[in-house]
């Protein structure tokens, strides 16, 4: 059975959107965050990584939704989740630019894919949320010249349907389906990015 949705609110440029959701079929409803893109022909993309590697876009369009966003009150705290699939708890977060390089390497490796990855440069940026059970991450990434930036979930729960291995021999995987997250973990990149993307 997949995800049920309702769609509150969005924000869109192009193809690329930002919506406002209330998830349906897990307990409790809940409302998330998502991104999404919706091919030439219309259909939504459905897979994160593809042929053409994994999903990216223009990091100065990716600031603009989530300004826009912020500014239409889609981030507003009255939308946190509970987290109660996991009995409870806040996110905790890891910024690029806080940790020592022996950590930052060491995040970077579980957060990153072997092949297939995009040209992020020599330095750069990325603000990681981990969910209160520890086994998600929800994971912004922007290349070292601030031009391209991408939003995944990586997991340690293996029995996910859509997944890809990172080929690195670690835990980590990447949820290879287009991500959603908690309001509140969005609103971190959203802060962290009106500072770090041009």
């Amino acid at each position: 059975m997949g995800a049920n949705y309702i769609i509150i609110d969005s924000v869109g440029h192009g193809r690329t959107r930002l919506s406002l959701r209330q998830r349906t079929d897990l307990g409790p409803p809940f409302h998330l965050v998502a991104w999404r893109e919706q091919r030439p022909g219309g259909s939504n993309r459905r897979f994160y990584f593809e042929k053409g590697g994994v999903w990216r876009l223009d990091a100065g369009v990716a600031l603009s939704l989530m300004v826009q966003a912020a500014a239409q009150d889609l981030l507003s705290a009255r939308y946190d989740d509970p987290f109660l699939l996991w009995g409870g708890g806040k996110p905790d977060f890891l910024v690029s630019q806080e940790l020592s390089p022996s950590r930052r390497a060491q995040v970077w490796d579980e957060i990153t894919l072997s092949a297939g990855e995009a040209d992020w440069g020599a330095n750069p940026f990325f603000v990681v949320g981990t969910e209160p059970a520890g086994i998600w991450r929800k994971v912004m990434l922007v290349s070292t010249q601030r031009d391209l930036v991408t939003f995944r979930s990586c997991t340690t729960d293996p029995s996910r349907a859509y997944r890809k291995d990172m080929g690195k021999g670690l835990p980590w995987i990447l949820d290879n389906t287009m991500m959603d997250c908690s309001v509140q973990i969005m609103r971190v990149p959203a802060l962290a990015g009106s500072g770090q993307v041009a």
